[in-house]
């Protein structure tokens, strides 16, 4: 980690930047800083038998008579190892005028700094790192980086991909201080209860109604139907960690079916949610009792109905709205469960690494991609045509870019149905948002942004 991604001294207000200082120090893993110029003249050294270290710090050599060879010494409290970036990686960095990083810089000062990105990426590589967390622009641009087996990302990117690794060690962390003294946990199914709850802020008073009413009326029917869309975006956010867990692993015919098996669960629970959010509807809107189940969001004919007596949460999923659009995308590859399943390829560019793609149904594509450049263009949905006849789509990039967009399509269909109007409802102003209850409740605002953060959001 580049030595100015976080602060060292005093720790900064609430924000990503302090809730991974903190998991940094968790025991399952090691961190050390870097820096061109090496550490400060005041960081605290390290003595094994007979290696003297700086602590926590990867630190480059200077060259040797060879021209070739930088020694790199890494150190921490256990241990104390040494290693050399041989080769002129650095130099070809160095020579490489095409790139747009540091243009802005004079031709000299602009080569220097490429050439001080590559050493820090060759670091990297002695010292068997799997992640660089950096804001160096020629790291994020060069292809040899991506290719170099490091993941290279920023402070965001890392906070959630140290969540997803600690989740995955059936470590569910609500914070950490970051000199390690300290661990709040959760278990796993309130870290993403709260995820849950955080993700879809107009639940409080949605859902709150769903309860008065069902408690009033003596008939528990609504409650039931509307916990069971939180119950669906939550179990989906757990099999949404599958599936990236999945895809960050070397890739093969097992990660790919895992991967995929994963992510059709998703879209099953993700549309699970909505036709339960739209039966809710249909019951606060009294519209006829016997037609419960025709209630969905795509179907022309409830759609036709809702217009009536809802035209605004009519117009949420109809007439080219962004909501449509979504519903089109999940619908399609939700369908798939009953016809031809999602179909993986295995595909590699040159020396990059094995990547899993994911078949686009064919008989729906064409609506599937219209409604992708309606919502962004088609590259933020990760499309690629590696074969001629039919489009592809990287699923990692498809589940990003979809699962925020449903989160915001059944915020917006919460706000838009009118659950005030249910018998026995009255929701005073503290039920519309999380309670405040202090840093010992689990949905205390710093904790809920601290799992927000961890799961990517």
């Amino acid at each position: 980690m580049d030595a100015d991604i976080l602060a060292l001294d005093e720790p900064p207000e609430w924000d990503r930047s302090l809730i991974l200082k903190g998991l940094l120090t968790h025991p399952y893993i090691t961190r050390y800083w870097y820096a061109n110029e090496g550490p400060p003249a005041d960081a605290p050294r390290v003595s094994l038998e007979l290696w003297t270290g700086i602590k926590d710090w990867a630190v480059l050599g200077k060259l040797d008579e060879d021209g070739f060879t930088q020694p790199v010494s890494y150190a921490n409290e256990h241990q104390i190892c040494h290693g050399a970036v041989v080769g002129n990686a650095a130099e070809i960095a160095r020579s490489d005028s095409r790139a747009k990083s540091y243009r802005q810089f004079p031709p000299k000062e602009a080569a220097d700094k490429r050439k001080a990105d590559a050493l820090a990426v060759r670091v990297a590589e002695i010292i068997g790192a799997d992640i660089f967390v950096t804001r160096r622009p020629y790291v994020r641009e060069s292809k040899w980086a991506r290719n170099s087996g490091i993941t290279v990302c920023d402070v965001d990117e890392c906070l959630a991909l140290v969540g997803l690794y600690l989740r995955s060690q059936y470590d569910h962390v609500e914070w950490r201080s970051p000199d390690g003294t300290g661990t709040c946990r959760m278990n796993r199914g309130v870290f993403f209860w709260v995820g849950t709850r955080e993700l879809l802020p107009s639940a409080w008073r949605w859902f709150y109604a769903c309860l008065q009413h069902s408690f009033g009326i003596g008939d528990d029917a609504l409650s039931y139907l509307g916990g069971s869309v939180l119950q669906r975006v939550q179990r989906a956010l757990q099999a949404r960690d599958d599936v990236h867990r999945a895809l960050n692993q070397p890739q093969d015919n097992d990660t790919a079916d895992a991967a995929l098996a994963s992510l059709d669960t998703v879209l099953l629970l993700l549309m699970g949610a909505l036709d339960a959010a739209a039966q809710v509807a249909h019951t606060v809107l009294a519209m006829d009792p016997d037609e419960l189940y025709t209630a969905a969001w795509h179907r022309k004919n409830w759609q036709r109905k809702l217009k009536k007596v809802r035209p605004k949460l009519a117009a949420l999923v109809t007439n080219d709205s962004p909501g449509q659009h979504v519903l089109t995308i999940l619908g399609h590859l939700r369908n798939s469960v009953h016809g031809s399943a999602l179909q993986a390829l295995s595909f590699r560019k040159g020396v990059e690494p094995l990547q899993t793609l994911l078949g686009l149904p064919k008989a729906e594509v064409a609506e599937i991609r219209a409604a992708m450049r309606a919502l962004g263009g088609e590259k933020l949905w990760g499309v690629s045509h590696v074969l001629p006849d039919r489009p592809h789509v990287d699923p990692g990039t498809l589940l990003e870019r979809l699962f925020p967009l449903v989160l915001e399509l059944i915020n917006g269909l919460m706000d838009e149905t009118p659950v005030e109007n249910l018998s026995y409802v009255n929701i005073p102003p503290e039920n519309t948002k999380p309670p405040e209850n202090g840093p010992d409740d689990p949905f205390y605002e710093r904790t809920r942004l601290s799992i927000r953060w961890q799961l990517g959001f």
